[in-house]
C-alpha cells in the first residue's frame, strides 16, 4: 500500500496545478506534446518608447527590399507611383531595405531612396529602414545601422537571420554589441527613433535548435522596442506540425514569442506571402481573437500580394491607436497671451494692465488643431513660445504633432520655429528659462511620462532627454508649467482628480518630490481646468497660479531652505468675472486672469 501524501506536498501540488492552469504552453497540434517555452509572466525589460515612437510599428505596413526599388539589384519596379498605391490601400508604414551588406556604399542609390521616402511621408505614411547585417564584420553592420540616422525614416529594423557566422557564441556576441552601439547611436543623435527587431518565427528556433541554438532573447530585449516575426506559413506548406496555415502559424507565433518575452512584450505580426487571400483572411481572424493583440502587422512584400489580399489586409490599419489629446488653448507669461488663431499659426498679444493691446503678432507655424501653448517671458523682454505644431519651415512632409520652440523680441518675432530635438513627438511642452544661461524644456507624452532636457543659450542641441523620476502617473498629454528658481527646478500640473500637484527637483538631478497644494484646512484644492502655470517673483520664490471654483488662487513657493509651500489666497475681483478664467499667471503688473473664449485678459494689482 503507497502511503497518504503529506499535506505539504498536497500543498505543493495544488500550486503546481494551478501555476500549470494559468499558462498556456504552445502545444503540437499533431501530437499533443507540450513544448518548453520559458515562462515568463513580465518578461525581461522593456526599454522605455512613447507612443509616437512606436507609431511606425502600429497599424498595417508593407514591405519593400533592394531587389524591389533599387536599379543596382533590377528593381524599380516600386516608385512614386507604387507609394501611391500603397497610400490608397490603406497602408500605415512602408518597411523598406535601405542596403545589403554586399554593397560598398552605407546607403544604396541615396537620392532614389530619399525621393521614396519623401513621397511616403507626403502620403501620410511613416517609413522604417531595415537592414540585414551578416554578425561577421560588426564595424561594416554597425556602419550601414548608423547610416539610417541620415535618412528622414521614422524607425530603424534590424533583420536578425542571418546565420554566416558560424561560430553560434560569437554571433550572439556581435548581435549584442551591434544592438548595443546602434541603440546608444539613436539615443544620442536626439530623435524619437524606437528599434525593431525582425526574427525567425519563434516555432523554427525553439524545433531546429541547430539553427541558432541559445537564441539571445533575453539580451536583445534591453535594446528592441518592438519583435517583428517573421510568420511566413508559406514556408512551411508541408510542415507536419501545421505551420503552413496561417491561423495556426500566427497563434503559435504570438504564443511563443510571448513565452520568451513577457506579455507586455511590444509586436508586429510579418505574414507571407500574400498572393492567398484566404490564408491572409486567417491571419486577420487570429489576430483578432488575441487576448494580447499584436501593435501592428504586415505581409512581405507589396510586390507579391495580391490586390484582393492587399483590400483584405486593410482591415488592419484598426490596430494603430489615434488619441486625439484634450484641447488646451491659451497660456499666458510676462503680460501676454499666446493661442491659436482662425489660420491655425500661433499669434502672441501684448497687453497693458488695463486689458488694452500693445502690439498683436502673428509669428507663424500650422499649429496642431488643439495645440497645447506655453508662453515664457524673461526679464530682458526677450520671449519663448512652446506648442505643439503640424508644420515646420518649409517642410510640408511633417506628419502628427510636433513640440516646437521659436525665440521672440518684445513685439516681434525674431527666430523661426524649431522642433525641441529628442522630445517626444506630439507631447505637451512647457518651457522655462533656469538661469542665465540655459532653458529648461519638460514633455507630458501620450503616456502621462513626463521627460525634460536643457538647452544652452545660443546652442540648438538639446541635452540628452531623461525621464522624471518620483512623479504619480500623470494624465496622458498632461499640460504642465515649469520654471525655477536658484537651483531647484519646479514642474506643475492639474491631475486627474482635479487636484493640483507640484514636483520640485534640484537642478542636475533627475528625481522630483512632489506636493498637492491644499487650502488653510490642509484639504486639497480642485481647479476647474488643465492649467496650473508657474512664474519666477524672485531668485527664490515662485507663483503658481491656478482657477479654482472659489476663484483665482496664488500659492507662493519658497526654495530659500529647501522647498515652502505657503497659504494659497485669491483677489476677490475673480469670483465676478462672468467666465472663469482659462489661465492666470502672477507678474509684476500684478495678477492676469485670461478669459478662457476669447484670451483677454484682466489685470488686476496685488
Amino acid at each position: 500500500m503507497r502511503p497518504l501524501p503529506t499535506i505539504n506536498s498536497v500543498v505543493a501540488a495544488c500550486l503546481l496545478a494551478l501555476s500549470a492552469a494559468a499558462y498556456a504552453a504552445p502545444v503540437d497540434p499533431d501530437t499533443g506534446r507540450v513544448f518548453a517555452v520559458p515562462r515568463q509572466e513580465r518578461g525581461p525589460a522593456i526599454p522605455y518608447a512613447t507612443a509616437t515612437m512606436l507609431r511606425p510599428y502600429s497599424g498595417l505596413g508593407t514591405w519593400a527590399d533592394v531587389y524591389d526599388w533599387s536599379r543596382a539589384y533590377g528593381g524599380g519596379r516600386v516608385g512614386l507611383s507604387t507609394i501611391d498605391a500603397m497610400a490608397a490601400a490603406g497602408v500605415q508604414t512602408l518597411f523598406i531595405q535601405t542596403v545589403k551588406y554586399k554593397d560598398g556604399a552605407d546607403v544604396l542609390e541615396r537620392a532614389r531612396l530619399r525621393r521614396l521616402i519623401a513621397c511616403a511621408h507626403s502620403r501620410g505614411m511613416d517609413v522604417v529602414g531595415w537592414y540585414l547585417p551578416s554578425h561577421v564584420d560588426e564595424r561594416r553592420d554597425f556602419r550601414k545601422l548608423k547610416a539610417m540616422l541620415g535618412l528622414d525614416v521614422d524607425g530603424i529594423t534590424v533583420d536578425i537571420e542571418s546565420t554566416a557566422n558560424k561560430n553560434v557564441n560569437a554571433r550572439n556576441a556581435a548581435l549584442i554589441r551591434t544592438m548595443a552601439k546602434l541603440s546608444a547611436a539613436v539615443m544620442g543623435s536626439g530623435r524619437p527613433i524606437a528599434i525593431g527587431a525582425a526574427t525567425y518565427p519563434p516555432h523554427v528556433l525553439d524545433r531546429t535548435v541547430r539553427m541558432w541554438p541559445d537564441f539571445p532573447w533575453d539580451e536583445l530585449s534591453q535594446y528592441v522596442h518592438v519583435w517583428l516575426p517573421m510568420s511566413y506559413w508559406s514556408q512551411f506548406i508541408r510542415s507536419k506540425h501545421g505551420m503552413g496555415d496561417a491561423r495556426a502559424l500566427t497563434a503559435d507565433t504570438m504564443t511563443r514569442l510571448r513565452g520568451h518575452l513577457g506579455s507586455d512584450a511590444r509586436i508586429h505580426v510579418i505574414g507571407g506571402s500574400g498572393m492567398d487571400p484566404t490564408q491572409v483572411s486567417r491571419m486577420i481572424n487570429q489576430i483578432r481573437v488575441t487576448a494580447n493583440p499584436p501593435i501592428g502587422a504586415s505581409l512581405y512584400d507589396w510586390r507579391v500580394t495580391s490586390t484582393t489580399s492587399r483590400r483584405t489586409m486593410r482591415a488592419l490599419s484598426e490596430l494603430r491607436n489615434t488619441r486625439v489629446p484634450a484641447p488646451t488653448d491659451v497660456a499666458s507669461s510676462a503680460n501676454a497671451t499666446v493661442s491659436r488663431s482662425a489660420s491655425g499659426s500661433a499669434q502672441v498679444v501684448w497687453w497693458s494692465p488695463d486689458s488694452s493691446i500693445i502690439k498683436q503678432v502673428d509669428v507663424g507655424g500650422q499649429l496642431a488643431s488643439q495645440p497645447t501653448l506655453a508662453f515664457y517671458g524673461s526679464s530682458d523682454r526677450s520671449y519663448i513660445v512652446a506648442a505643439r505644431i503640424k508644420r515646420i519651415g518649409n517642410r510640408d512632409d511633417w506628419r502628427g504633432e510636433y513640440p516646437a520652440y521659436i525665440r521672440m523680441a518684445r513685439g516681434a518675432a525674431t527666430g523661426t520655429w524649431r522642433e525641441v530635438i529628442g522630445a517626444p513627438h506630439g507631447c505637451n511642452p512647457a518651457i522655462s528659462r533656469i538661469d542665465g544661461k540655459r532653458m529648461l524644456a519638460a514633455c507630458t507624452d501620450d503616456r502621462g511620462v513626463v521627460s525634460f532636457a536643457y538647452l544652452r543659450d545660443g546652442s540648438s542641441k538639446w541635452s540628452r532627454w531623461v525621464i522624471l523620476a518620483g512623479l504619480p502617473e500623470l494624465p496622458p498629454l498632461a499640460p504642465i508649467s515649469v520654471a525655477s528658481a536658484g537651483s531647484t527646478a519646479t514642474l506643475a500640473w492639474v491631475a486627474a482628480d482635479s487636484t493640483v500637484q507640484v514636483a520640485t527637483w534640484r537642478i542636475g538631478t533627475r528625481k522630483a518630490s512632489v506636493q498637492t497644494v491644499v487650502d488653510t484646512q490642509s484639504r486639497p484644492i480642485h481647479a476647474i481646468n488643465t492649467a496650473a502655470l508657474l512664474n519666477p517673483v524672485s531668485a527664490n520664490a515662485l507663483s503658481l497660479t491656478f482657477s479654482a471654483a472659489a476663484g483665482a488662487y496664488r500659492v507662493p513657493i519658497s526654495v530659500d531652505n529647501g522647498v515652502t509651500m505657503g497659504k494659497s489666497d485669491w483677489p476677490t475681483i475673480a469670483k465676478k468675472l462672468a467666465v472663469q478664467p482659462a489661465a492666470i499667471e502672477f507678474a509684476d503688473a500684478g495678477f492676469a486672469l485670461v478669459n478662457a473664449s476669447s484670451g483677454t485678459p484682466t489685470w488686476m494689482q496685488p
